[in-house]
């Protein structure tokens, strides 16, 4: 059976870029993206309809986006309905590796702050 539901549907690529930047910087806050973490992305980009460049640029967000990139996901959501839902699914990305820590939560406080 063929799954035709897209999540972030009617977003421009560059929304969805900037959400799930944004989703993956979170990986980086505790300095490490687990297993758990990369696959969550990959599955993210993947129902959002990523071109397999932009799926490996959010991927690669998870282990070395810097703060100025993390800004600029942020600004592009700003505007957007997309910031509601934002924070949400940082959290929900924050605890697929079962381990919600401190730097985590400081970071979402930062974003949502931000927004």
């Amino acid at each position: 059976m063929e799954n035709s539901q897209s999540i972030l549907q009617g977003s421009s690529d560059m929304e969805k870029g900037a959400y799930l930047g944004a989703i993956a910087s979170i990986a980086t806050a505790d300095r490490q993206a687990t297993p758990e973490e990369i696959e969550y992305l990959s599955k993210l980009a993947d129902s959002a309809g990523l071109s397999a460049e932009q799926k490996e640029a959010v991927i690669k967000a998870a282990s070395e986006i810097s703060d100025n990139d993390v800004i600029r996901c942020l600004d592009v959501l700003k505007n957007s309905e997309l910031k509601y839902s934002l924070v949400t699914d940082v959290i929900a990305f924050a605890k697929t590796d079962h381990n919600y820590s401190e730097a985590e939560q400081k970071s979402v406080q930062k974003m949502a702050d931000y927004l």
